[in-house]
């Protein structure tokens, strides 16, 4: 009688836990893309930017400055 009222109490807690661990993988998956995403696109964004400054610094410069 015992095993079977442990059974029926552990039943649902067991399965709301392997719920959660679903959940929180998940969770952890999805914020691994996310920042590796904002990553990518800091640095793309980044390199966008050093090349607009090299551009305008060096069209900027006057004709006697150029070897």
């Amino acid at each position: 009688m015992f095993e079977l009222l442990l059974i029926i109490y552990l039943l649902p807690v067991v399965i709301v836990a392997a719920l959660m661990l679903r959940l929180a993988l998940f969770l952890l998956k999805k914020s691994i893309r996310i920042a590796l995403w904002v990553i990518r696109k800091s640095a793309l964004i980044l390199k966008l930017l050093v090349v607009w400054l090299w551009n305008r610094t060096v069209r900027n410069r006057p004709l006697s400055q150029y070897p």
